[in-house]
């Protein structure tokens, strides 16, 4: 009976334990302006054995878009492992945040268990003159050829089929010309209409799924920039970003959360384009979603809409 208990109590000092497990937190930098990202690293030492899983971080709606970003895993020279995860912290407005305590899961065979993290505060601050000069030279679209220059090497592949087809065309009209009479030419298409076509094209494209997310985004906000333009007259596609949003809450009845999602939206366009900032194929499909709901949201009530205005 003896040896068994002294079995048993031996098996017991082998099993991994939480404590066990040393945990570092580390968030750069802890002071910023709200416009910047802070990173935020969690690392575990852990046997190999042993599996750890880090969660997501809800987000704070208006306030902060948390998301996970790299993860990887180092040797060390004693046998254990060091598994690291990365955060991305964007604030949407300045204010003392925390980011909070997560459970972190471990298993190890028939063993499982959480470890916590500590809660780390940073402060998304105003921006100062010197960044708010900055951010008032941003540069808006001012046409379609802005975004179309990045096409330009690949023309050559359309120049055979558009001869063909400008030859049947020129074709089409001399004989359709003899026959009938001139026809006035059609009505343009409503703003919202226009818009949700354009967002049909670009899906059609695949930026996110080649890797080029700066024209994705340089597109997508050409489409949103003219839309404004058509639908109230605002002239967005030579506005900065600042000017944008404040003729959107001036010259539009959007609601609060639309305004939210364009002043989100359109700061992801900046960090993009001014700071290199490589966003997920996720984050650019979110970003397309939102884009074509607030342009079907702000269609007219008096607007019959067919089911080729509402979906893609």
């Amino acid at each position: 009976m003896r040896s068994v208990r002294i079995l048993i109590l031996s098996f017991l000092a082998v099993l991994p334990a939480a404590s066990d497990f040393p945990i570092d937190a580390l968030l750069e930098p802890p002071e910023a302006p709200w416009h910047r990202s802070i990173a935020v690293e969690l690392s575990v030492q852990a046997p190999a054995s042993a599996q750890i899983t880090f969660p997501d971080v809800a987000e704070k709606k208006g306030q902060v878009q948390v998301r996970k970003s790299e993860k990887n895993v180092e040797h060390l020279d004693d046998g254990t492992l060091r598994h690291r995860q990365q955060y991305v912290i964007d604030p949407l407005s300045a204010g003392n945040w925390l980011f909070p305590p997560l459970n972190i899961g471990w298993a190890d065979g028939e063993n499982t268990g959480v470890l916590e993290s500590a809660p780390l505060a940073f402060t998304a601050r105003e921006l100062t003159p010197e960044e708010k000069e900055f951010a008032s030279h941003f540069e808006g679209l001012t046409s379609p050829s802005f975004f179309l220059k990045e096409r330009r090497n690949y023309r050559w592949l359309y120049l055979f089929p558009v001869l063909a087809a400008a030859a049947v065309c020129v074709l089409l009209a001399l004989w359709w010309k003899r026959r009938r009479a001139y026809q006035p030419a059609p009505p343009p298409l409503p703003p919202w209409t226009m818009a949700l076509n354009r967002l049909r094209e670009l899906q059609t494209r695949d930026l996110p799924g080649q890797g080029r997310s700066d024209l994705y985004y340089v597109d997508l906000s050409a489409i949103m920039r003219y839309y404004f333009e058509d639908r109230f007259q605002i002239p967005a596609p030579e506005q900065t970003t600042p000017e944008l949003l404040e003729a959107a809450q001036k010259e539009t009845e959007l609601r609060d959360d639309q305004h939210l999602f364009l002043k989100s939206f359109l700061c992801q366009c900046d960090r993009v384009k001014f700071a290199r900032y490589n966003p997920g194929i996720a984050e650019m499909e979110e970003h397309f979603t939102g884009v074509k709901t607030l342009v079907q949201q702000t269609i007219p009530d008096t607007v019959f809409r067919t089911e080729g205005d509402d979906r893609l």
